[in-house]
């Protein structure tokens, strides 16, 4: 080993969850070191869409978001950086009754829980309000404009800008190599540029490399990396204000904020990979889902492609906190393709575990233990 740096905390994983909690613990004080293998958001957080909702189909993920979703709408303001964050809304459309049903139902839930729970639209109201729909075969809408989107590239920069005024060491193109455990603790990360040690924790927050650094401490989590896939249209006027999701099959349609439509789609293609390669199929697939969806896509033309990755857990929820089996190893990955929407609320409840013994009751059901216990989170409301 060449070197050898000390820190309270290393953090694995210079994404947005990774510097979400860097963030919050450098504020209560703690000094940080947060490696990241290449540069800072390479990862998934610069591969996502950039749309953030509070509304899923169990309790726990519902709150979590809501609470993150709530931060994220003032994230900008306090962190001093313009994040793009817009409420445009999501639109689920359903071409099956019990679908429909199922959402209303599921809209009790919302209110008790104190989230805003959108209203259902009838067809009707969706020819009048969105005339550049395709609705044949739909028998009605969920609007929830609380949702919204932002730029995944800002809020990521904005929170390295903030961690590193408050001390944070970020390295980049440093990759974690291993974990090494003493007596049971987690005590450093082996790098090529030398030992890292911690004092307090060390915290995997590396998407669905987390499961192979986790195996290096004798740990395995179920993640996996499920390949997915997304395309962006010309520029256009924005007309396609909310997220439109086709529930039929699973694919939506969105405008950012320069007027691109972006689309993505579930397919056969998403296959665990740990390959960023794109398809020649996808854009076939996912435009003729999309164009039966908004007929006038048709005419437009798509510009670019891109992978990325899901770190899927057996549940879709995301794993968060410390694990059992070695002392001092922490987690925060397998968010199952929401890791960015929830990184403001899990940086600071992972923060008050670590620095403060505090397991917030919004983040104790997502324990890694829960696995091996049998207290998996259902969850079926997974876009794309």
């Amino acid at each position: 080993m060449q070197s050898s740096r000390r820190s309270d905390y290393i953090i694995v994983g210079g994404g947005v969850v990774g510097l979400s909690i860097a963030y919050h613990l450098a504020r209560l004080g703690a000094s940080v070191i947060v490696v990241e293998r290449r540069y800072v958001g390479s990862g998934s957080s610069t591969r996502n869409a950039a749309n953030a909702r509070a509304h899923f189909f169990n309790r726990e993920a519902s709150l979590l978001a809501w609470e993150s979703l709530k931060r994220m709408y003032r994230l900008g303001r306090v962190l001093g950086y313009n994040t793009l964050f817009v409420r445009r809304g999501y639109l689920w459309l359903f071409y099956r009754e019990e679908h429909l049903e199922g959402m209303r139902s599921y809209m009790k839930t919302w209110r008790e829980l104190g989230i805003p729970e959108g209203r259902i639209l009838d067809v009707d109201e969706l020819a009048r309000r969105y005339p550049f729909l395709n609705l044949k075969g739909i028998v009605g809408g969920y609007l929830a404009d609380t949702n919204g989107r932002y730029h995944h590239d800002a809020v990521v920069r904005a929170y390295w800008k903030n961690c590193i005024k408050l001390g944070v060491q970020v390295l980049e193109y440093v990759e974690a190599e291993k974990i090494t455990v003493k007596s049971g603790r987690a005590v450093g990360v082996e790098t090529p540029v030398g030992l890292l040690e911690a004092d307090k924790a060390i915290i995997l927050a590396a998407g669905p490399w987390t499961r192979i650094l986790a195996k290096t401490a004798g740990v395995d989590l179920p993640i996996e990396p499920i390949r997915k896939e997304a395309m962006v249209t010309e520029p256009l006027k924005i007309t396609i204000r909310p997220l439109v999701i086709n529930t039929k099959v699973n694919a939506y349609a969105q405008q950012t904020l320069r007027g691109e439509v972006l689309l993505s789609s579930a397919t056969p293609l998403d296959v665990p990979t740990w390959s960023y390669q794109h398809t020649y199929q996808f854009p076939l697939r996912a435009a003729k889902a999309m164009v039966e969806t908004i007929p006038a896509l048709a005419a437009v033309n798509w510009l670019r492609q891109w992978a990325g990755h899901y770190a899927t857990t057996p549940d879709h929820n995301p794993v968060l906190g410390y694990v059992d089996e070695v002392e001092g190893l922490a987690v925060a990955s397998g968010f199952s393709g929401h890791g960015f929407m929830l990184a403001p609320a899990v940086g600071e409840y992972m923060a008050l575990l670590l620095e403060k013994g505090y397991l917030h009751p919004v983040m104790a059901p997502f324990s890694p233990g829960r696995f091996r216990e049998g207290r998996l989170i259902k969850e079926d409301l997974v876009i794309g």
